[in-house]
């Protein structure tokens, strides 16, 4: 991989707070959809719907252009794009309060975290010097694993206690293990195995800004509206934590109790929030385990996802 390629994916990691803003329309993001739906729960006018529409595609011809722009070092590089995004946040400052702004910063490390991700997977498959129809072996291997994983989610037969949904995963762990022990070492599988558990962190080492939180910040709610999403949130929790304790007998119907309790989660905040706040929760939801309002008091808001399995 081009040393440059590197170094601009360090550099959107480093400028979190402003890159996503400036994607594109149909540009795929970590919540993808997502962007439109914040926008509509903020009630922004006309006036300035068309300026961040602008600056969104000036933010973004600028950063194309520097891509293709030569530098003398990779400073250089490093320097213009800090000094482009620079100029972006100025101009988003003009339209948006720092509650939403930091909405935005939520996803852009979002973003920034799974290109970071690709870039290092991408650098560390460079290395292993693999011809192209190993490559193609790889990808089709990642794709039969999603492939498998959306199969499997929807085969409530093999679900229907903790044991089986364990015995199909490692049923499903081992057939992609064959599938990569023809192309890979058992050490490069190893390798690959270590990056998927891998937790990548904010910007400079900072946690990662929970977007569901900041989202329910930036809409400035009543005291009442705020107490009531706690008191449903911590009920959520609440049952959850019951239908996922491990000392409880498992059957068949927890699953169908979980979606129940979700369910019945988004009815409540149905009563709380108005059509495009409860449409633009769940655009960045549901890239969560669950749907959440503002956290209960105690609850982990720095605990890490599960890792995809692809």
């Amino acid at each position: 991989m081009k040393k440059w390629m590197l170094a601009t994916s360090a550099t959107v990691a480093l400028l979190t707070a402003f890159t996503a803003s400036a994607a594109a329309p149909d540009q795929k993001t970590a919540h993808p959809g997502a962007r439109q739906a914040i926008y509509q729960s903020w009630s922004l006018s006309d006036q300035q719907q068309n300026q961040l529409t602008n600056e969104n595609k000036a933010f973004h011809e600028r950063l194309t252009a520097l891509k293709d722009q030569s530098f003398d070092s990779t400073q250089a590089r490093h320097e213009a794009m800090k000094e482009a995004a620079r100029t972006h946040h100025e101009a988003l400052a003009r339209v948006l309060d720092n509650e939403q702004r930091r909405v935005l910063e939520a996803l852009d490390q979002h973003a920034a975290a799974l290109q970071a991700k690709g870039a290092l997977r991408a650098a560390l498959l460079d290395s292993w010097k693999l011809d192209d129809t190993q490559r193609q072996a790889l990808d089709d291997a990642r794709r039969q694993m999603r492939q498998d994983l959306a199969e499997l989610r929807h085969d409530k037969g093999a679900m229907d206690s903790r044991k089986d949904r364990r015995q199909a995963m490692a049923t499903l762990h081992e057939q992609q293990h064959a599938r990569l022990s023809r192309v890979l070492s058992a050490e490069q599988i190893r390798v690959l195995e270590m990056m998927r558990h891998v937790e990548l962190r904010g910007p400079k080492g900072k946690p990662p800004i929970d977007v569901r939180h900041a989202l329910v910040k930036s809409w400035h709610l009543e005291a009442s509206q705020l107490d009531a999403m706690k008191a449903a949130t911590r009920q959520l929790h609440q049952k959850m934590t019951q239908l996922n304790d491990r000392d409880a007998p498992q059957d068949s119907d927890q699953r169908h109790r979980m979606i129940e309790a979700r369910t019945a989660f988004h009815h409540s905040l149905e009563d709380i929030l108005s059509p495009d706040q409860l449409a633009a929760l769940d655009s960045v939801s549901r890239y969560h385990h669950i749907a959440t309002g503002p956290r209960p008091h105690g609850a982990d808001r720095n605990a890490p996802s599960k890792p995809d399995q692809s």
